[in-house]
């Protein structure tokens, strides 16, 4: 009982892992393409760095720090452009240049009072969100170089005056030109952006269809796992082999596994499970086994074809199919013959009641995790209306990789049983090996 137990446990959780394993391949499928077509807004980021640029004129004037003091002001000019590039009239200027009607949604916020800002923009797609972002640096990049070129043309006229009038005076002209090659090499830094992460979709939102993914095959997976089990214990599935094993005077093992063993497939490993079965029964021969299959997939059909096979090594042996249109009375047969009838499933043969009666053993099978709790006491009941002793066969369907393990395992031991009975001891002419 417990190893029939166990293959009923066995056979349940091999059934759970493979619901479950379709229901996460669905749950996932399905998942992935609803999160894929929704319609969600595509995120997309970038940060610059905003430092304040030198006073030129103030340099020009040979000033001896740059204006504004970036120790002391720099937090209040990126919060100041930071506030300019937030400004409506900014976002009107990027709408016009991606040609919209109306002013570009994005937002500029700057990290931690620091020089660093970031902008970001949400749209329908990818591709308008990161070109919203990118559309931000270029405007604002051009009028950082409209800013530098202004005070440009402020100074450098200045510059050449200076030069002209003191150009007798070639040390003071040398200082003009460094002046001027200064200012040049700020307003270069001035006029550019500085980007430190270029524009960039958001991973959440970029990958929502993985997101949908994995959802999906969690919420499939236990989907499936739960209408298993509220199936089973709805059927009772999981109680045949207690409530069948109850009901009977014994139980004959091993189970015997369907897929293995067919009645067209019956072969010498087979001939040995039909004499251990046939052995089992208790009554004295010539027998009359009747055989009560609690459904039409409990395989009665087998397990009489392998009564009759053990049957038929010891004397002669008639099997009866009763099952889908058979004979309505038993016939008539020698004493000294053993009779196998298959019923089939009960209800399917008219010849049940009768062969319950007449039988010397009864032989009620179920299979494992597919018979339910009601068919199975039902078959249980009428067997127990005849004077035989009633035993229980159980049956399963092993999966193709355990069938495969099996045979893969009976042809090593074949080899090495022919490979042992093949080879003699070598022996030298005085007897030793």
């Amino acid at each position: 009982m417990l190893t029939i137990s166990a293959l009923e446990t066995r056979a349940w959780i091999a059934k759970l892992t493979a619901g479950a394993a379709i229901g996460i391949f669905v749950g996932a499928v399905i998942g992935g393409i609803f999160f894929n077509t929704l319609r969600s807004q595509e995120s997309a980021m970038a940060f610059i760095r905003i430092i304040p640029p030198a006073d030129f004129a103030a340099l020009a004037a040979s000033a001896n720090q740059v204006t504004p003091d970036p120790s002391d002001n720099s937090e209040q000019y990126v919060a100041g452009e930071v506030s300019y590039l937030s400004g409506d009239g900014f976002a009107r200027s990027i709408g016009q240049k991606l040609g919209k009607t109306k002013p570009a949604e994005f937002t500029v916020s700057q990290e931690s009072k620091s020089s660093v800002v970031s902008i970001g923009s949400s749209a329908p797609s990818g591709d308008e969100a990161i070109r919203t972002v990118q559309s931000v640096i270029d405007l604002y990049g051009e009028q950082l170089q409209q800013r530098t070129d202004q005070q440009m043309r402020l100074v450098l006229p200045l510059l050449d005056q200076w030069e002209q009038s003191n150009a007798t005076n070639p040390q003071r002209v040398g200082d003009i030109q460094r002046l001027r090659e200064n200012i040049r090499v700020q307003a270069a830094s001035a006029s550019t952006v500085q980007v430190l992460q270029p524009p960039m979709l958001d991973p959440v939102s970029s990958l929502r269809w993985a997101i949908g993914l994995l959802l999906g095959a969690f919420g499939g997976g236990a989907c499936a796992v739960l209408f298993l089990m509220a199936r089973r214990r709805r059927a009772g599935r999981g109680s045949v082999v207690m409530t069948v094993a109850d009901a009977v005077d014994d139980v004959l093992v091993p189970a015997v596994d369907l897929r293995v063993t067919s009645p067209g497939n019956l072969d010498s490993q087979q001939s040995a499970l039909a004499r251990s079965l046939y052995a089992q029964c208790p009554s004295a021969e010539p027998r009359r086994i009747a055989v009560v299959g609690v459904s039409s997939s409990s395989g009665s059909d087998t397990i009489a074809s392998l009564l009759e096979l053990a049957a038929a090594e010891r004397g002669p042996a008639t099997l009866i199919s009763a099952a889908n249109g058979g004979p309505t009375s038993l016939p008539q047969t020698d004493e000294d013959t053993t009779l196998i009838i298959d019923t089939g499933a009960l209800g399917l043969s008219a010849l049940t009641p009768e062969a319950i009666r007449a039988a010397t053993d009864i032989v009620v099978v179920a299979r494992v995790d597919t018979d339910t709790v009601i068919p199975a006491m039902a078959a249980c009941s009428a067997a127990a209306a005849g004077d035989a002793p009633v035993l229980a066969l159980f049956t399963h369907r092993s999966w193709h990789w355990q069938q495969w393990t099996t045979r893969k395992g009976r042809a090593g031991s074949h080899a090495r049983r022919r490979t042992t009975d093949d080879t003699e001891p070598l022996t030298s002419d005085s007897g030793q090996v």
